[in-house]
């Protein structure tokens, strides 16, 4: 399970959101997971919930939430998370992932980099705990407790910023600071440290005017809010610009590291999918990969492609850890967010500086260039026998980069278009995947809710499956609804979905799910394919002609085709084969 703390409070398990139900749940496991392994006695439970005025019935009440929320991991698959622990209760946590103790490790350990003089590395390591936030912590979250947990993690957040900064311009990266520390000190006035860093950085950057001005107006805000004046180090950098002191000038570079890469076998891949279903011609299919022989010049390479919700990912993440102890050079993963609705694509250069680190390769020497990092990274692997896998590709020149020279390692990427630029380079095994059958999406569901709650109703569970289309996505919203609802029978649930109108609604909790996969699938289609796309929706037929297809949009039957392709490239039509009396799509 994953707890995301620093934004609004996130519970995921298996990657599907866990709904914790009001602001007392909420706040009762806020403070449960600030305290992961540690007793968190009922009485710091009650003063958190009720800090003013708490009500006889308290002490109850937070048994009822500790009660409420075993039950819903219980369904979410994890019974032994929540403990009893005289006088109070602990999170046990595990394997499970809290973005906060992961924040807090990856700080601890950047500075830890920063005090022995790896810059290099300390600066990526405060960046990638940076990279957690998502907002404000515990955002929306009321009550002085964790209203001033809040604001110890913020202050946190805040420090390593500075501390961040302070690297970068220690590495001479002065010039990408001006915008960010720009912003930090609109924001946070009053923080000397944030001031000096701009001040600095706009010096060096050219900007010595700026940077006098940025000084002025610290000295006017502390005088009139505080009425006092900056503190030594500010002057004293206020006094060295003035007199443009070589004191200041970028510092030399460090020295070459002479330090020697040590080979470490790095295991990467996430946590297998719990009650995967089917798909055994598939995996025998990947089984294969690990018969092929050896080629020196050429990677062993499968592309999994398929519409968002089919189950890409959890077919790669499973194999892969199937087939883990094939791989004793280690396993590699990275999301490198193709379709991801609010960040940008990751870059292959940014993937190679953690697969380098990973494998053992000192920050210092990890080349600048992108180019210089992929030909280090295929030396690397050149006698090893690794597994790549490479989750949401958007494209082929996204891959190609992340990909070894040859040799023993395999290659396993997964995205919603098929990766054709990949055939004609090299010999890849294609899977293109699709819904389940049917009765490996009713085997699905019922692993899901339970075989109590489709024993007596076996229709309804092949008319629940049809309605979800078997995607295994929906397929587990549906099955998770009915297993966190033991009042929404199996026969509500279907006469639910077979309301289009509200279809997608109720399988699309919180703006996720099945419509946030369409959607961004949707959103990437040219205006023109677009608009066939939803013309078509309007035919009573799920199979046409090519011709019928132009019709929709009043085109010719040669561009139609080649609209047609788009959507197929996307995921969102399918070539049926020809069969006499049969239309072609």
């Amino acid at each position: 399970m994953v707890f995301r703390m620093l934004g609004p409070l996130l519970v995921q398990a298996d990657g599907l959101p866990v709904r914790i139900k009001g602001r007392r749940q909420s706040t009762v496991l806020a403070m449960l997971l600030l305290s992961a392994d540690r007793i968190v006695s009922v009485d710091t439970l009650v003063d958190a919930v009720w800090p003013e005025c708490p009500p006889a019935t308290a002490r109850n009440q937070i048994a009822i939430c500790v009660a409420t929320l075993r039950k819903t991991f219980k369904e979410a698959g994890e019974s032994e998370l929540l403990l009893t622990s005289p006088p109070g209760y602990v999170l046990a946590r595990g394997e499970h992932r809290i973005d906060v103790v992961e924040f807090l490790q990856l700080a601890e350990r950047g500075r830890d980099a920063a005090r022995h003089g790896r810059a290099e590395e300390a600066c990526a390591l405060l960046e990638e705990a940076l990279s957690k936030w998502r907002g404000a912590a515990l955002d929306k979250l009321p009550g002085e407790r964790i209203e001033a947990e809040a604001a110890r993690l913020e202050q946190l957040r805040l420090d390593l910023v500075e501390e961040r900064a302070g690297l970068m311009l220690e590495l001479g990266r002065h010039r990408v600071l001006t915008g960010e520390l720009g912003e930090l000190v609109a924001r946070h006035p009053l923080r000397e440290q944030s001031r000096e860093h701009l001040m600095l950085a706009l010096y060096r950057s050219g900007q010595r005017a700026e940077a006098l001005e940025v000084f002025r107006l610290g000295r006017r805000l502390l005088n009139e809010e505080l009425g006092i004046e900056p503190g030594p180090p500010l002057q004293q950098l206020h006094d060295l610009i003035l007199h443009d002191s070589p004191e200041l000038s970028r510092p030399p570079a460090a020295a070459p590291s002479v330090s020697v890469t040590v080979q470490t076998v790095p295991a990467q891949l996430p946590a297998d999918v719990m009650r995967f279903t089917g798909r055994q011609q598939e995996l025998a299919a990947l089984d294969r990969l690990l018969k092929e022989p050896y080629q020196s010049h050429a990677p062993v390479l499968a592309t999994i492609a398929g519409v968002g919700g089919v189950g890409k990912t959890a077919l790669a993440v499973h194999w892969a850890s199937q087939a883990a102890d094939r791989f004793p050079d280690g396993q590699l993963f990275a999301d490198l967010r193709g379709y991801d609705e609010e960040n940008p694509p990751v870059s292959p250069a940014a993937v190679l500086d953690r697969f380098l680190r990973a494998l053992g390769t000192p920050a210092p020497q990890i080349p600048e260039d992108p180019d210089e990092r992929a030909a280090l990274f295929r030396s690397l692997l050149s006698t090893r026998r690794t597994l790549i896998l490479l989750d949401n590709v958007r494209s082929f020149a996204q891959l190609r980069p992340l990909l070894p020279g040859g040799g023993r390692s395999v290659v396993l990427a997964t995205g919603r278009e098929a990766l054709d630029d990949v055939t004609g380079d090299y010999t890849a095994l294609r899977i293109r995947l699709r819904v389940l059958p049917p009765a490996e999406a009713t085997t699905l569901l019922t692993k899901i809710a339970g075989t109590d709650r489709f024993g007596s109703d076996p229709v309804g569970l092949e008319q629940l499956s049809a309605l979800c289309d078997c995607l295994p996505l929906a397929l587990r919203i549906a099955g998770a609804r009915l297993a966190a609802k033991p009042g929404l029978t199996v026969r509500g649930l279907v006469e639910r979905l077979r309301d289009q109108r509200r279809r997608l609604d109720e399988l699309s909790p919180e703006e996720g799910g099945v419509r946030a996969g369409f959607r961004l699938t949707y959103r990437d289609l040219a205006p023109e394919a677009a608009r066939m796309y939803r013309r078509l929706g309007l035919l009573r037929t799920p199979d046409f002609a090519p011709w019928a297809a132009a019709a929709t949009v009043d085109t010719s039957p040669r561009r139609a085709e080649e609209l047609l392709d788009q959507l197929v490239d996307a995921q969102l039509l399918e070539v049926l084969e020809p069969v006499p009396g049969r239309p072609a799509r």
